[in-house]
């Protein structure tokens, strides 16, 4: 079982990170997906994801070995 944390407000009060109105996109993703097939079917791994990292953001990707997150 894997636990997600989420944190609705980190505007930056303790952290050092930029308020959102203040905040710079320095990664920006829209609307990406991924489709790949298998020997029987395409899979869906991404569907319409959107994805915006602002400058000061602390961003971590997780998953189980060999999940892609090299890719």
């Amino acid at each position: 079982m894997q636990k997600v944390m989420r944190m609705d407000d980190m505007s930056g009060a303790a952290s050092g990170s930029p308020k959102a109105a203040d905040a710079q996109a320095v990664v920006e993703i829209a609307d990406l997906s991924l489709v790949y097939q298998t020997a029987d079917h395409p899979v869906t791994a991404l569907s319409n994801v959107n994805l915006t990292i602002n400058k000061g953001d602390f961003v971590s990707f997780i998953g189980p070995r060999g999940a892609g997150k090299r890719r």
